[in-house]
């Protein structure tokens, strides 16, 4: 194992992005991507790393990508109510 490999970039996102955001689910997110970011850095040339990563990628895709994609549908279609009811 090797870090270094991405010039520890997921150091960086977790002191500008993680419990910045204005969202909890936003913040749980770029826990998570902190998480992966760390295990592609000092994982980048070892094998089980690679599946351990594309695990955790995985599951962030499935969960927190759609959690956040559900979200905002949700409060696109609430603004839309809150409008169709203004009018």
């Amino acid at each position: 194992m090797s870090g270094g490999s991405y010039s520890y970039v997921y150091c960086r996102v977790e002191e500008e992005c993680v419990n910045r955001m204005f969202d909890s689910q936003l913040n749980a997110m770029m826990k998570d991507l902190v998480e992966v970011l760390h295990d592609l850095e000092w994982g980048n040339h070892v094998i089980v790393m690679k599946i351990l990563i594309e695990g955790q990628l995985l599951n962030l895709k499935r969960n927190g990508l759609n959690k956040l994609r559900l979200m905002y549908k949700n409060k696109s279609n609430q603004s839309l109510k809150k409008l169709k009811m203004s009018c």
